[in-house]
């Protein structure tokens, strides 16, 4: 769930009554029908791995989150957030996953969906190549909205479960050129139930200056403590980005803690 709203530019809703009653309707349209694609899609996965046992696999995952923060810029105010995600393996090199999130006391109201897929190629005990394509839509609500919807490419590789580099082209709409972003993730096993998490990154961004886009960027990081034991998991991180950080006009900016509890299904 990645995006930076402040990417995408700003849209007034301070229209007339009429109009925001409509632009409401259009606005809940595509998450209904989001919806819909993740019961179909769910439904498909659990009848292919019922009727095919072990040549694939359906798994899920419901999370509770202080707040939604992407490449170091926050996408959601410092609420309760719930998250949901489903996944498809239909053999061991694909996997297809769907995903919202929505405000804990609004959970009907989805503020993020995505669709991505997956391809992964072993290429010795220790070392995997991976590629992947997500698509993805973003709803930052209040005196201002931004509707932002993103593609991205990314290719990376990662040494056994330890260590991740991973290279991001980003695709905004409304956006003539493409940015980049360059994550590094590292984890270390302490205990069989802890274990210490940490990630470096920079990206592109877009700001304006006299009404011309220009490309900048900037760069963020993370460390924090992640527990796990069976179908649960608590991950803590101390967060981190620097000055040249973008930040929505009624968004705070990302807590320096982030706190997600999640369940396995």
């Amino acid at each position: 769930m990645r995006a930076c709203a402040e990417r995408a530019g700003a849209r007034d809703t301070s229209a007339a009554p009429a109009a925001s009653v409509r632009d409401a309707r259009q606005r809940h349209r595509p998450w209904l029908r989001a919806g819909l694609v993740v019961a179909g899609l769910c439904a498909a996965a659990s009848a292919a791995a019922t009727q095919r046992p072990g040549a694939s696999e359906w798994s899920g995952a419901v999370a509770l989150s202080s707040q939604l923060v992407d490449r170091g810029v926050a996408t959601t105010a410092p609420k309760p957030i719930l998250q949901a995600a489903a996944h498809w393996t239909p053999d061991d090199d694909w996997t297809l996953s769907l995903s919202a999130a929505a405000e804990a006391g609004s959970p009907a109201s989805p503020l993020q969906s995505g669709l991505a897929a997956t391809r992964t190629w072993t290429l010795s005990e220790r070392w995997r190549w991976r590629a992947g394509l997500s698509h993805s839509r973003y709803l930052v609500a209040g005196v201002r909205s931004w509707r932002v919807e993103r593609n991205e490419l990314q290719l990376g590789w990662q040494y056994q479960d330890r260590a991740a580099l991973t290279l991001s082209a980003v695709r905004l709409r409304g956006h003539a050129r493409t940015y980049a972003a360059l994550d590094l993730t590292w984890n270390r096993a302490l205990t069989p139930q802890w274990s210490l998490a940490a990630g470096l990154g920079a990206a592109e961004v877009a700001r304006y200056r006299d009404g011309v886009a220009r490309s900048g960027a900037y760069g963020y990081g993370h460390l924090g403590l992640v527990w796990r034991r069976g179908r649960y998991s608590a991950e803590l991180y101390r967060l981190a980005a620097d000055s040249g950080a973008p930040r929505p006009w009624n968004v705070a900016r990302a807590e320096p803690w982030a706190l997600t509890l999640t369940l396995a299904l």
